[in-house]
């Protein structure tokens, strides 16, 4: 299960980004990346160990951030279905097939809403966990690491102001 894992999270991070950079194929791209797990395998063993770390903090974090989430959303809606139900109640609705399908309905949309909320929530992590990647990859890959550092446009020489 290690194994499957580890070959998931190299093919991930560093085959895709040759397989996207060069045009490669996954077998291709797999033979340009095992030289430099071979060359460098303390980095790549810091890398994921670091990866690791960085994981369970994230997870940390983001959950005690969810569970904060969780907790005014759902007093919030807790708050707002009791309003309904006396709104509803006292306008002499009952729970018939069109009151509990748009209850259901309203409890779907509701449960994407914060989906979308919780995935937003998560959009820095994901960036960074990215970008650190991309980073590490770069500092061994000469094509990414040009695009990740371009060099600086050329400067262009002043205009001349034409003779009075």
């Amino acid at each position: 299960m290690v194994l499957g894992a580890l070959v998931a999270l190299f093919t991930k991070d560093f085959v895709i980004p040759f397989m996207a950079l060069e045009g490669l194929g996954v077998l291709a791209a797999w033979r340009r990346v095992l030289p430099l797990l071979r060359v460098e395998k303390m980095a790549y063993a810091g890398y994921v160990l670091m990866k690791i770390v960085l994981a369970v903090g994230s997870a940390v974090l983001f959950g005690i951030i969810n569970v904060i989430l969780f907790l005014v959303v759902f007093v919030l809606l807790g708050l707002a279905g009791v309003g309904l139900f006396l709104a509803g109640k006292a306008a002499g609705l009952t729970w018939d097939a069109y009151t509990i399908g748009a209850v259901v309905v309203l409890g779907v949309a509701v449960l994407a809403g914060l989906l979308y909320l919780l995935a937003f929530v998560f959009v820095p992590a994901m960036v960074f966990f990215q970008n650190y990647t991309l980073h590490f990859l770069g500092a061994r890959y000469p094509l990414l690491d040009s695009l990740l550092h371009p060099a600086p446009p050329a400067a262009t020489p002043a205009a001349a102001a034409p003779a009075p």
